[in-house]
């Protein structure tokens, strides 16, 4: 502890010496009064004021030893004065030596340093700085809330993750994924498509809202028994009808169908039949319609042509799969499965006539199989998706004009019955 002899202005010595020098200041001013006195004095005439002259220049004599006494005081008090000030130093110097020792063996009793104040900054330098700030409280506080709650995140992402997979993956394939499984059943396109998004839309749904109170009963474990049943009998649901949905995913990934693959080919079907086939295509044209009639070559053209419009591409009417165009039959060459044959839907054998409402466009192989039988034709994928070109030279119709592909090829076969 260090003592701070002159402290607070110097203390008492400091007043001694200040009431020192006001003394002399007074003994001189009485000293300076007498001679003035005396030389007044001098002047007048007569014996008594030659008295008073005598008694005023001893008066003056004293004070002058008055006044040299104050002075020696004065010098022994300004010496003691500087000693005091050289020891206050030295006792200060080995007090903090202590100190620094005292502290560095017990580093706890050392006082806090109080911060430096802080320097002046602008406007800008203060608002960054106070953004820094409350970045900084915002980070910790999420430091100590994910401490807090790690096991709560943890399952929270889970829940979540799989929820937007599974989500993710309905609308990824449009909700049609089971549409080629069902379609390999049986069951016909249009069914299977309306089928499928069933499945799908409750499948998402109901992953929707089991992982919603999943998740609120993970944070706030809610004690209520129709909460959980409803939660449980959305679990079930979403269960049940995402392994359904998963079971088509896996059917299309064997058999390589891409999700866009069957989108287009639910559309050809869908939206043929959605147009009344290729009825329309016989509006205003003057064309002859008789019972078993083969189709002409001029309505193959509108009906191709319809086709592509529809789809973009060729695909059957019927099971949506991609077709190229046929050509005549050469000597030694087989014409593609997959190759385009206008079908009577009523076979001409049993009364079926040339009108585009009798009208679909198949595949060669599937026209084939048909015959002359009214065959229901409900496999989408019975041909393999794969554009197949003989030694003819058959040409895709994938990005070309009809017209140019018409000119491309001399003559036409078209098939059917």
């Amino acid at each position: 502890m260090r003592i701070e002899i002159l402290a607070r202005g110097g203390g008492p010595l400091a007043n001694f010496q200040q009431n020192l020098n006001n003394l002399h200041s007074n003994i001189s001013e009485t000293i300076r009064s007498l001679e003035a006195a005396n030389r007044e004095t001098t002047n007048l005439h007569g014996g008594s004021l030659h008295s008073a002259s005598s008694q005023i220049q001893g008066r003056i004599r004293v004070e002058e030893q008055n006044l040299a006494a104050v002075e020696a005081l004065g010098r022994r008090t300004d010496d003691f004065l500087v000693q005091t000030m050289q020891t206050d130093a030295q006792v200060s110097r080995d007090i903090t030596t202590e100190r620094e020792q005292l502290f560095r063996l017990h580093p706890h009793l050392r006082p806090p340093v109080p911060p430096a104040p802080e320097p002046r900054r602008s406007g800008w330098s203060r608002f960054w700085g106070s953004v820094g700030n409350a970045l900084s409280r915002a980070w910790n506080s999420t430091v100590n809330f994910v401490r807090n709650n790690g096991r709560r995140i943890l399952i929270t992402t889970l829940i979540v993750v799989g929820a937007v997979i599974a989500v993710a993956a309905v609308i990824k394939t449009g909700g049609l994924a089971l549409v080629p499984l069902l379609a390999k059943l049986g069951m016909k396109t249009a069914t299977a498509a309306k089928i499928s998004k069933g499945v799908g839309v409750v499948a998402a749904t109901s992953t929707i809202g089991s992982s919603g109170m999943n998740v609120a009963n993970t944070w706030w474990e809610i004690d209520n028994r129709a909460f959980h049943a409803v939660r449980n009998t959305l679990g079930v649901v979403s269960i049940a009808t995402n392994l359904t949905y998963s079971a088509g995913m896996i059917f299309n990934s064997f058999h390589k169908i891409s999700p866009t693959e069957v989108k287009a080919r639910v559309h050809a079907v869908t939206s043929f039949k959605r147009q009344g086939g290729y009825s329309n295509l016989g509006l205003g044209r003057d064309i002859k319609i008789e019972v078993g009639r083969d189709f002409s070559r001029k309505q193959k053209q509108l009906m191709m042509e319809d086709n592509i419009r529809r789809n973009g591409i060729l695909r059957s009417d019927v099971t949506g799969e991609r077709l190229v165009m046929s050509v005549r039959d050469m000597p030694n060459v087989t014409p593609p499965s997959n190759a385009l044959n206008f079908d009577h839907i009523l076979a001409k054998s049993v009364g079926g006539s040339n009108s585009f409402s009798n009208a679909q466009g198949i595949a060669r192989s599937v026209n084939i199989a048909k015959s002359n039988t009214n065959l229901n034709i409900n496999s989408m994928f019975a041909i393999p998706d794969v554009f197949r070109f003989n030694a003819a030279g058959v040409a895709s119709t994938i990005g070309f004009p009809i017209n140019e592909a018409i000119r491309s090829i001399p003559a036409f076969a078209w098939g059917g019955n």
